[in-house]
C-alpha cells in the first residue's frame, strides 16, 4: 500500500521545454509562410496593375492614318503661344504672350479685339508673320476666329521666295471648304496637296505638324492630310499667312507652336470622294491655283 501511495503522490517529471533550436526552425517556417505570403500578393497586385494600365495606354493610342480619332501631339513640349490679349495695335503683333518676337515678314500685321490680322497688305500676293521655334521639327496652329478664302499658316519659312504654307479655299458650299498645301520655290507655289477636305467654319482649330519630311495637317486634332517631302525641312520659323483675297477679313487667336512632337507623327488617311445618291462618286471641285505671283513679294 505505501509503494502505491507513493506512486500517486509522486510529482509527474515536467515536460521538456523546446530547445532554441526548435523555436528556431518553427520562426523559419513562420517567417518563409509569410515572405511567401508577401510576395503572392505583390504579384496580384503588379498584373493587375499591369491589366488596368496596358489597358487604358491602348485605348490611347492612335493608328496611323485614323482620321476618326482625336490626336494630341502636343503634351509636354516646349511651344511658344499667343493668346494676342494685348491692346489693339494696328502697326505689330509685338511679343508672343511666352515672349517671343513677332517678326512681319510679308505685310502689316496689327491685334484688333483679341485677335491677330493684317493691317495693311503687302504688295504682293501673301501675307506672312513669323516667330522662329529654334528647329526644323515641331507644329504650328491657331484658331481661325474668322474663317476666309486664303486663311492660313506658314511653315518651315527660308525667306519670301521660299516656305511652305497652308491656306482654306471655299468648295461651293459656305460651310464646306478645302486646305491646300503648298511649297514655294523660287517665289513659286506649287500646290503639292489638293483638297484636303473638312468642314470648316470660324472658330476651327487647324494645325501643321512637321517631323523630318512628313507633314499632317490637323482640323479640330483629327488629321486631314499628309504630304512626305524634305523641302526645307531644317527651317525653324512659322507663323501666320493668308493670301491676299483673304486680307481683310481673316483673324487668327489661340496660336500655338511647338518645338517638337510628344509622340511619333501621325499620317491621315486619303481623302475618298462621298456616294453621291445615284450611287456614283460625286465630284469635288478641282483645286484652286496657287496665288498669283505677279507682284514680287516684299520684305
Amino acid at each position: 500500500m505505501a509503494d502505491a501511495h507513493d506512486e500517486k503522490d509522486a510529482p509527474t517529471e515536467p515536460a521538456t521545454p523546446p530547445t532554441d533550436d526548435e523555436w528556431d526552425e518553427e520562426e523559419s517556417i513562420l517567417t518563409w509562410k509569410l515572405l511567401l505570403g508577401i510576395v503572392v500578393a505583390l504579384v496580384v497586385v503588379a498584373v493587375l496593375a499591369m491589366t488596368l494600365f496596358g489597358s487604358s495606354s491602348d485605348n490611347g493610342n492612335v493608328a496611323s492614318g485614323d482620321t476618326d480619332t482625336t490626336v494630341d501631339n502636343l503634351a509636354n513640349v516646349p511651344a511658344i503661344r499667343d493668346d494676342f490679349t494685348r491692346p489693339d495695335n494696328s502697326s505689330t503683333l509685338g511679343k508672343a504672350s511666352t515672349g517671343e518676337d513677332w517678326d512681319a515678314a510679308l505685310g502689316t500685321w496689327g491685334i484688333s479685339s483679341n485677335q491677330a490680322y493684317v493691317a495693311q497688305k503687302n504688295t504682293g500676293p501673301r501675307n506672312i508673320a513669323l516667330v522662329d521655334l529654334g528647329q526644323g521639327d515641331g507644329s504650328v496652329g491657331a484658331t481661325a476666329s474668322k474663317m476666309v478664302n486664303g486663311w492660313g499658316l506658314v511653315f518651315r519659312y527660308r525667306g519670301p521666295n521660299a516656305y511652305w504654307y497652308i491656306a482654306s479655299t471655299p468648295l461651293g458650299d459656305k460651310q464646306t471648304a478645302g486646305f491646300n498645301v503648298f511649297k514655294v520655290t523660287d517665289g513659286v507655289p506649287e500646290n503639292v496637296k489638293a483638297n484636303c477636305i473638312k468642314q470648316l467654319q470660324d472658330d476651327s482649330k487647324v494645325r501643321v505638324e512637321f517631323s523630318g519630311a512628313l507633314i499632317t495637317v490637323f482640323v479640330d486634332d483629327k488629321p486631314v492630310c499628309t504630304v512626305n517631302d524634305n523641302y526645307l525641312q531644317a527651317q525653324t520659323k512659322v507663323g501666320l499667312f493668308v493670301a491676299e483675297q483673304g486680307v481683310a477679313d481673316a483673324r487668327w487667336s489661340s496660336f500655338v507652336a511647338t518645338k517638337g512632337l510628344a509622340g511619333p507623327p501621325v499620317t491621315a488617311k486619303p481623302f475618298t470622294p462621298p456616294t453621291s445618291a445615284g450611287g456614283g462618286s460625286s465630284t469635288t471641285a478641282p483645286a484652286p491655283s496657287a496665288p498669283s505671283t505677279t507682284a514680287a513679294p516684299q520684305g
